[in-house]
């Protein structure tokens, strides 16, 4: 169960199709229920790719027509299905989260898992309630994606440490991308650095602190130009910011992109900006690009990013570090390199697709032949 994939290049919607779509065919038959369907937004290319991806891994696409959160009836289809037909629930974020747990219970399911990818743990007292009360007492097992946040969730919000467990994200083997064709899409020359970052255009991520960044970075008098690759809600902020920096002739805001490889094959530099994180792929996929990051040390980052071998980590909210962290980079090809390659091998060590998908199908399993209400 996922909330949304309205914007389906979001981490949690990304890891749910991930899943979905790659269980073992031979030991599971897998559904992935949208919990809130929009017609419109499924009209977007990047969603309409992700649907074409599900059913193209033979994953029955289920939709639930919500027009509210307390839009109860619209669950009506999916009854019988949880009843039935549904051994286990994988939820993702907290909406689904607390639906699956509820639902799982009212029917009975015999595994509920809750899977938390990202917030900040500054929330208010009714989301410890629902994580801690709804969701920690109802899930068999909660799943986050950092030892942080586990230790957060604990910590903060007193959910019970023995349903909490670290599952690190993954990401697929990808071939290399055309870095020549995106600089020639963009006019930008072969001596022009390019700094870049790719995400969903929402508030925990900062976009425009990167621009103050590039803002300092102009200043210097360097030659550089900035690509942020998404689309979201706070574009228009963003580009007030840009506006603002009088910066339009440096700053590129490509959209939604389904050529990412590419885009990444034409970075020399790779930022996170975000003010807070949980395991973001986006940091993944830098690395597996050979990409040297500078990113902010929030959330789980740390836990990807070691300061000095596989990235650089400066403080959130702080464009003059971030500003500096990138100069020296762009100043120094070689380590840049080394950062890169360090990156890239720990990327293909330790946060692998397939070792997350494996994990999980083994949990289901345990699960499953430990539940009481099979």
């Amino acid at each position: 169960m996922v909330e949304s994939i309205g914007y389906a290049t979001g981490g949690a919607e990304r890891i749910a199709v991930a899943i979905a779509s790659r269980l073992d065919p031979d030991r599971f038959r897998s559904s992935l229920c949208v919990t809130r369907w929009d017609e419109e937004g499924a009209a977007r290319d990047d969603v309409a790719g992700a649907v074409v991806d599900v059913e193209a891994a033979g994953v029955t696409l289920r939709k639930v027509h919500r027009s509210s959160r307390y839009d109860l009836a619209a669950w009506r289809p999916i009854i019988p299905v949880l009843r039935n037909e549904t051994d286990v629930i994988h939820s993702h974020m907290v909406g689904s989260n607390s639906w699956g747990a509820i639902l799982g219970r009212l029917c009975r399911v015999p595994v509920i898992v809750a899977h938390e990818h990202m917030w900040s743990f500054d929330g208010s007292r009714a989301r410890h309630f629902l994580d801690r009360d709804l969701i920690g007492r109802s899930c068999d097992l909660f799943l986050t994606v950092s030892e942080q946040s586990r230790r957060s969730m604990i910590e903060l919000e007193g959910v019970n440490p023995t349903k909490l467990e670290a599952l690190r994200n993954g990401i697929p083997d990808k071939p290399g991308g055309d870095g020549a064709r995106i600089r020639t899409e963009f006019g930008v020359g072969a001596d022009e650095p390019i700094v870049g970052s790719v995400g969903l255009l929402r508030e925990e991520k900062a976009f425009e602190v990167l621009v103050e960044a590039a803002k300092l970075l102009a200043d210097e008098g360097r030659k550089f130009r900035l690509l942020i690759v998404g689309d979201g809600p706070e574009r228009n902020k963003i580009e007030r910011a840009i506006s603002t920096f009088g910066l339009s002739d440096r700053v590129i805001l490509t959209g939604m992109r389904r050529d990412v490889p590419d885009l990444l094959a034409a970075m020399d530099v790779a930022v996170c900006s975000s003010d807070w994180e949980g395991g973001p792929l986006s940091i993944l996929e830098y690395m597996q690009a050979e990409l040297p990051v500078v990113a902010t040390d929030v959330g789980g980052i740390s836990e990807m990013v070691t300061h000095g071998v596989t990235g650089m980590l400066v403080p959130k909210r702080d464009p003059q570090a971030m500003a500096a962290a990138i100069g020296g980079l762009l100043d120094d090809p070689d380590e840049a390199g080394r950062l890169g390659e360090a990156g890239a091998n720990r990327q293909r060590a330790e946060y692998r697709l397939e070792a997350m998908v494996e994990r999980v199908e083994t949990r289901y399993e345990e699960l499953f032949a430990a539940s009481r209400r099979r």
